[in-house]
C-alpha cells in the first residue's frame, strides 16, 4: 500500500499572514522509499519536492499485484490526525486503513479487504491501494486560531479545501503515468474529493469508478462540480444517517442555514432528481444515487446479485454504530457489494444510471433543486467574519 500523509502548515484564517505564508506537507512512502513535498498556500510560490513524491508514486505503480487494474484511492472522513501515529483514536492507519487483527482491529472496520490490499484475516498482502491520510480535525488552539467555534467547521471549510490541492496533484501524477483510478471516499472525504475535482477541472480522464459513501459534501457544491462530467459515480445515501442529519447539515459552514438548499448533504439528498436539472445544467450522465434505506432498492439488489444491503447497524462493531453513519462499510452485506463495485467489470455508476429497473434517488417529495445554485460565496473566510458568526445573530453587524 502506498501511503500519502497530508498535514497543514499552520492554523489561521485565510486573510491572515500566517495562513498566506504557510506551507502544507505531503509525504509519500512505499517499501522504504519516501519523499516529502511542500505545498505553499501562496499561489505565487511553486511547490517543492513534488517531483520526488511523483517518483515514489510512479515507482509504486508497477509493483501492484494487478498493474493493469485501476488504482484504489481511499479518502477517509472527519476526525483523523495522522500526526498521532499509532494512536487508535486518531491515526487512520489503525482504523479504516488498518490491518485486521493488528491491535484487535475488527476486519469490518478496515477498508483494506474492500480494496483487496489483503484479506479479512490480514493475510495475503498485495499492492492495490493508495491510502490518503489527512488531518481532518483540530485542537481547540488550532480551530480557534482559524476563527472557528469547533473542529468540524475547521475541517469542513479549511482543511478539506487545503488538502484537496494535494489530492488533485496526486490525481495529476496518476493521470500522467497512464493509470486509471477508482475512488472510495466516506463522509467528509467526499468533500475532500469534490474539492480536488474542482481543482483538477477538465483533467479527470484518469477516473474510473468513484464511490461516495454517506457524503458530507454539500449537494449544491457537488452539483456545481459534477455537472456535465462523464466519470462513473455511485453516491450511496442513507436517510437514517444521524451524523449527517444532526451534524453535517447543521455545523459545517455557519453561513448555510440549516434546512436550506445550501446546507443539504449528498449523503442524504444526493443531487436531487434529473427532472429538477432541466434547462439549468447537464445532470452528470454516469451519476447514480443509491439509497440504502429504500426497501425497493434493497429488494432490487437482492434480486440482482444477491446483495443484502442495509441502512442500519446490526451490532456495535463501530462504537457509534447506532448513528448509522458507518453502516455503509461495516455491515457484511454492504461490504460484499462495495467490494464488487470496486472490482467487478460493469458495476459502476454509468451502468446503474442506465438500468431502468433500478430505483434511483432518495425518498421524499419534492426534492430540492441543486442544479444552478453554485457554490455559495457566503462562507466566512476572514477572521472578522468568522468571529461574527460565533456571536448571537443580533450582534453580527450585518454578517
Amino acid at each position: 500500500m502506498l501511503k500519502l500523509i497530508w498535514t497543514p502548515g499552520a492554523a489561521a484564517a485565510p486573510d491572515q499572514d500566517a495562513y498566506k505564508q504557510a506551507i502544507d506537507t505531503l509525504v509519500a512512502s512505499y517499501d522504504g522509499n519516501a519523499a516529502t513535498a511542500g505545498l505553499p498556500r501562496d499561489p505565487g510560490q511553486h511547490p517543492t519536492g513534488l517531483d520526488a513524491v511523483a517518483d515514489v508514486i510512479r515507482a509504486w505503480l508497477p509493483s501492484r499485484a494487478v498493474p493493469a487494474a485501476a488504482v484504489k484511492l481511499m479518502l477517509h472522513g472527519y476526525d483523523y490526525d495522522p500526526r498521532h501515529a499509532g494512536d487508535i483514536n486518531y491515526d487512520p492507519f489503525t482504523a479504516v486503513y488498518g490491518v485486521p487483527g493488528d491491535s484487535g482491529l475488527n476486519a469490518r472496520l478496515s477498508w483494506l479487504p474492500l480494496v483487496e490490499e489483503l484479506d479479512a484475516n490480514g493475510k495475503r498482502p498485495q499492492q492495490t491501494a493508495i491510502a490518503f491520510a489527512w488531518v481532518s480535525t483540530g485542537s481547540l488552539a488550532e480551530y480557534a486560531t482559524a476563527g472557528w467555534a469547533d473542529s468540524y467547521q475547521y475541517a469542513c471549510v479549511d482543511l478539506a479545501r487545503l488538502a484537496a490541492a494535494a489530492v488533485a496533484a496526486v490525481l495529476g501524477v496518476l493521470g500522467e503515468a497512464g493509470a486509471t483510478v477508482d475512488v472510495l471516499a466516506h463522509s467528509l472525504g467526499t468533500r475532500l474529493f469534490t474539492q480536488a475535482l474542482r481543482l483538477a477541472g477538465a483533467q479527470d480522464t484518469m477516473l474510473n469508478n468513484v464511490i461516495l459513501l454517506d457524503g458530507a459534501e454539500f449537494s449544491a457544491d457537488a452539483a456545481a462540480t459534477f455537472a456535465g462530467r462523464r466519470c462513473n459515480v455511485v453516491n450511496v445515501t442513507n436517510e437514517v444517517d444521524a451524523v449527517l442529519a444532526l451534524g453535517g447539515e447543521q455545523f459545517g459552514d455557519p453561513s448555510r442555514v440549516p434546512g436550506s438548499v445550501a446546507s443539504c448533504n449528498i449523503g442524504r439528498f444526493g443531487l436531487g432528481t434529473t427532472s429538477s436539472w432541466s434547462g439549468i445544467a447537464e445532470y452528470p450522465a454516469n451519476w447514480v444515487d443509491v439509497s440504502l434505506d429504500r426497501r425497493d432498492v434493497q429488494a432490487w439488489f437482492r434480486a440482482n446479485g444477491g446483495y443484502t444491503l442495509t441502512a442500519t447497524a446490526s451490532d456495535n462493531v463501530h462504537p457509534e454504530g447506532n448513528l448509522n453513519h458507518w453502516v455503509c462499510y461495516t455491515e457484511p452485506g454492504n461490504r460484499a457489494w462495495l467490494t464488487d463495485l470496486l472490482w467487478k467489470p460493469g458495476m459502476n455508476g454509468g451502468t446503474m444510471a442506465a438500468t431502468a429497473s433500478l430505483p434511483k434517488g432518495v425518498l421524499g417529495d419534492p426534492q430540492p433543486v441543486f442544479a444552478g445554485v453554485g457554490v455559495p460565496t457566503t462562507t466566512p473566510m476572514t477572521m472578522a467574519a468568522r468571529l461574527a458568526y460565533q456571536r448571537p445573530s443580533g450582534e453580527r453587524g450585518g454578517q
